[in-house]
Parts: structure tokens; C-alpha cells; sequence
């Protein structure tokens, strides 16, 4: 999605999260319309200023840095309406950044991958790529905060499955983590086993 692509989205509260999606999604049209780069429509620092501040007038807009004199001319009355929608928080929405103890995870989870498949024979980069493995280490976070219930548990983020070690393909099959939907079904079948076990050994379950 067109609004992925800006980082600090996560660090405003939900309602603004909703308006700088439609932000995004108007320049997004509007640079293919116009076969123009994306920022020369609006900056993403003036679209989070625009989403944070939700101008209710064309001289609250203007006062916002990054925005132009014939952009605003053009454009801000269609900007302020679609400000002025109302802001339904349920749907996907940013996520915060991974911590560095996270990335330390994403890398661990593309090792063990990576050793199964040497020892299989297999093309690793074919097997997990980067944005799969973020969206897992995510899951074990969110099991990790269950079980520990904010009592301060320590869960193992050093564990490696190597590539001599035996994966039950009986009994971890399971893809709790839920797959996204790009994901090729023969992908999840040949390391579905083998991400389940590593989430074993991460959660403890």
C-alpha cells in the first residue's frame, strides 16, 4: 500500500493515521495522473503536518511549511474535505518500528531458514523473504506479551535451529502466524515446519 512507504506514519494517533492514508492514496492518483514523482506532490512531512494539525480552513492550510501557493489554489479545497471525513480507526493502521531486539530476531529467523535449506538443497532467498519474517518476529512479540502478562519475562531471542536439527513435519505444521497472502502456498509448505519449531523455541510453547 501507497502510505507503507512513510516511516513516521506510526507515530500519530489513530484518527490522524486515518487522514494521512488519504493523503497518500490522492497523491498517489494524482502522481500517476500527472506522471510526476510523488513528492513533488506533497512532501511526506507536509502530509503528516496536514494529518496532525487537520486544517479546517485555507489559511490554516497555508500556514502549514511545504505546501505551495498554486497547489493550494488547485487543490486545498479538495484536501479539506477529505480532512474532514470522519476517521474509522478499525483496519490496518502503522506499526511501530522493530526494536533492536526484534531485528536481532528477524535475523536469527533468516538464519535457521537459511540452514534448512542449505542442508535441503534449497534457494534460501526464495524460501523467506525479509517483510515475512518481520511480520513473524511481530507475532512473537505479541505471544511473548501475553505470557509474560507485564511481569517482566524473559524470552530467549538467541535460539537458532541449525541445519542438522530434525523438524517434525507431523506436528508443526501449524501456521499460527498466519501467512501473508502474497506468501505462494509451496513456500509455506516446505517452511511452515520449520519457522513453527523456531517459534517454539522462541515462546517456550
Amino acid at each position: 500500500l501507497c502510505y507503507h512507504r512513510i516511516e513516521k506514519g506510526w507515530q500519530l494517533q489513530p484518527g490522524q493515521q486515518r487522514r494521512l492514508q488519504r493523503l497518500c492514496a490522492w497523491r498517489e492518483r494524482t502522481a500517476r495522473a500527472h506522471n510526476r514523482p510523488r513528492k513533488w506532490i506533497l512532501a511526506d512531512n507536509t502530509m503528516i503536518e496536514m494529518a496532525r494539525r487537520t486544517p479546517n480552513s485555507l489559511a490554516q492550510l497555508a500556514a502549514i511549511d511545504g505546501i505551495e501557493a498554486a497547489m493550494l489554489r488547485h487543490h486545498g479545497t479538495e484536501w479539506l474535505a477529505l480532512l474532514a471525513q470522519p476517521c474509522d480507526t478499525d483496519g490496518e493502521l502503522w506499526k511501530q518500528p522493530l526494536s533492536r531486539a526484534e531485528r536481532d530476531r528477524v535475523s536469527q529467523l533468516r538464519q535457521c531458514v537459511e540452514a534448512f535449506c542449505n542442508a535441503q538443497q534449497l534457494p534460501a532467498t526464495l524460501m523467506l523473504r525479509k517483510d515475512e519474517a518481520v511480520e513473524i518476529v511481530r507475532y512473537v512479540g505479541d505471544v511473548c506479551a501475553a505470557s509474560a502478562g507485564d511481569t517482566g519475562t524473559v524470552i530467549d531471542t538467541g535460539t537458532v535451529i541449525d541445519a542438522g536439527t530434525v523438524i517434525d513435519t507431523g506436528t508443526a505444521s501449524k501456521d499460527e502466524w498466519y501467512w501473508p497472502e502474497s506468501t505462494p502456498q509451496w513456500r509455506r509448505t516446505l517452511i511452515t515446519p520449520v519457522v513453527t519449531q523456531w517459534l517454539a523455541h522462541v515462546t517456550g510453547k
